[in-house]
């Protein structure tokens, strides 16, 4: 249910006009820094692939058409408190899973068990421009820019562009930052980042 109405509220964010589509300053999550691991998303990081430094856990499958496919990790932060990180991904079949995103936060996401998180450990864990839990709400709008959406201490950033490189075959990103916030702390982080041809 969770995933149905981020995913609307994401398809509501990418359908403002393309003047409108990206933050005041550009910010993306295209990354997950856990300690020196960098989870890449939409890359070749899989869900799979993500055990090896993380540990084993379980991969649960996609329960209905619109839902991800994710794994779940209650994480023990040495200079603060746990935080629980579900890893996304949007396809189906195979064992493996490329992650396309993730939902980091200070309690699991709503329809996640605790006890279907493994446990593991990190010295810290943050996005590749800065965003963590615990950030002030002024330091996520610095990084941010304006958000697309804000309603009672939710934040919604919304990204969507084509590129044509120099070299290669031109793709589109679309990409989107939903975070939670409480008493001006960030409290919840959800990133989405996809490249297409």
């Amino acid at each position: 249910m969770m995933t149905r109405i981020l995913i609307a509220m994401a398809s509501t964010l990418l359908s403002s006009s393309p003047s409108q589509q990206a933050s005041s300053n550009d910010s993306l999550v295209r990354a997950l820094l856990i300690d020196n691991l960098r989870v890449r998303l939409d890359s070749t990081m899989t869900l799979l692939g993500a055990q090896k430094p993380l540990g084993s856990t379980r991969i649960h499958g996609a329960q209905h058409h619109d839902d991800h496919t994710w794994t779940c990790y209650r994480v023990a932060i040495d200079s603060g408190p746990a935080v629980y990180l579900r890893l996304e991904s949007d396809e189906i079949g195979g064992p493996d899973h490329r992650i396309m995103g993730f939902d980091l936060g200070k309690e699991p996401p709503g329809d996640v068990a605790a006890g279907a998180c493994s446990s593991t450990r990190a010295r810290s864990i943050r996005t590749d421009n800065g965003l963590a839990i615990g950030i002030s709400v002024h330091a996520l709008l610095a990084v941010m820019g304006t958000p697309k959406a804000s309603v009672s201490g939710k934040y919604g950033f919304a990204y969507s562009r084509s590129v044509t490189p120099a070299v290669g075959v031109p793709y589109d990103i679309d990409a989107t930052v939903e975070v939670e916030t409480e008493s001006g702390r960030v409290t919840r982080l959800r990133a989405w980042y996809s490249e297409t041809t």
